[in-house]
């Protein structure tokens, strides 16, 4: 006799990650004894329909294939949003230990400032972003990293440092120029002989 049958888990069809948002709403002030509940406001979104706003949000990409800014989204540790993930091959969504359990990723996870100057994002190949984190104020469960390419974030001051070193250079040469022209003046005005005054005719010069 054959033992119980197990059943595969059932996925719907294309496996669509749901993002269902809701809110209670209250007759009068929240907390207040005579605060009253008249209903629960809920909606529940595509991951897919609110990606698209996200990557309106992050605007066109650079050089590198990824948009200058974006944010990657985890569930429980899986990572189910990733805009550019450098592996073509990666996909959505990720087990904890390929993204979440990283070391980047906790040491950020782990900094009480809860933001990284050089963070290096495990499915970009090592490149160096700014990045901060956030936690989901109603699901505790979701977790948002918000990373911006270092270069490109940093691009700004590195052009006006550049500006301001030239126009320093500038200011500098002009500077040592003009002093050498006033000492080449000076030296040739000390260096020439005076002329005799010129004498009055008519004048007799007494030798006292």
């Amino acid at each position: 006799m054959s033992g119980p049958r197990t059943l595969p888990p059932r996925r719907a069809a294309g496996n669509p990650i749901l993002v269902s948002v809701a809110s209670p709403i209250w007759d009068g002030a929240q907390g207040n004894s005579g605060a009253k509940s008249l209903g629960v406001l809920s909606a529940t979104v595509h991951l897919e329909t609110f990606n698209q706003w996200l990557v309106e949000a992050e605007g066109v990409k650079t050089e590198t294939g990824c948009p200058g800014r974006f944010a990657v989204l985890l569930n429980r540790g899986q990572l189910v949003r990733h805009p550019c993930p450098a592996q073509r091959d990666a996909r959505l969504p990720l087990s904890r230990e390929t993204y979440f359990e990283k070391e980047e990723v906790q040491r950020l996870l782990q900094d009480d400032s809860a933001y990284a100057a050089d963070y290096r994002d495990p499915l970009r190949g090592g490149r160096s972003h700014l990045a901060a984190y956030v936690r989901f104020r109603e699901n505790r469960d979701w977790l948002a990293i918000v990373e911006h390419d270092r270069e490109v974030a940093l691009s700004p001051i590195t052009s006006l440092v550049g500006s301001f070193s030239t126009l320093a250079w500038t200011a500098a040469v002009s500077g040592i120029l003009l002093v050498l022209a006033l000492w080449a003046l000076l030296f040739r005005v000390t260096r020439e002989r005076p002329e005799a005054p010129p004498k009055r005719a008519g004048l007799i010069e007494l030798d006292l």
